[in-house]
């Protein structure tokens, strides 16, 4: 709505104008602000999220690297050249390697996971927020542009009221 357009409109429609921006500005306020709310309640059940996760994988290799010590602990005979186990100790040895593998599978995770949380975890979602919340401030800039034009309007046309009534000897 431009300038020339309030000239036309009546004082009871300015004032429902008025009435219909402060209420437009304070319903985007109140979206706005319960929108900040949920992106942060959602950032942060994310980060512990993968806190959880990374705590959890660090207690699976804690007790891997506890039994791959116990596994190491194990006496193995050697004589005349030969190596002899049982063959429990035979499996326990093909299961290190398996731990290993795991254990090395498992530090590349948690390496991964720490890599995500210093930062960049929320990157997708965090740019559709910001990109919303940009947006959202934009709108609300250009909201309290509007109504403080609508308020210059308002004096202009008061003023302009009060000259009439003066000039016709209304006062």
């Amino acid at each position: 709505m431009q300038r020339e357009d309030l000239k036309d409109l009546s004082r009871e429609q300015l004032e429902r104008l008025i009435c219909e921006w402060t209420i437009r500005y304070h319903d985007l306020k109140e979206e706005f602000n319960a929108y900040k709310r949920e992106c942060e309640y959602l950032r942060n059940k994310t980060l512990i999220e993968h806190e959880e996760t990374v705590k959890s994988q660090r207690e699976k290799i804690d007790s891997l690297l506890k039994e791959l010590e116990e596994e190491r602990g194990k006496t193995i005979t050697i004589s005349d050249g030969a190596i002899t186990m049982r063959a429990d100790m035979w499996e326990a040895l093909n299961e290190n390697k398996a731990l290993k593998a795991e254990n090395t599978a498992l530090k590349q995770r948690i390496k991964y996971l720490e890599d995500v949380c210093d930062g960049s975890c929320f990157s997708d979602e965090e740019d559709d927020r910001d990109k919303l919340i940009s947006e959202l401030q934009d709108q609300h800039r250009q909201d309290c542009i509007k109504i403080n034009q609508l308020h210059v309007t308002i004096d202009i046309l008061v003023e302009k009221y009060s000259r009439l009534r003066k000039s016709v000897g209304m006062d």
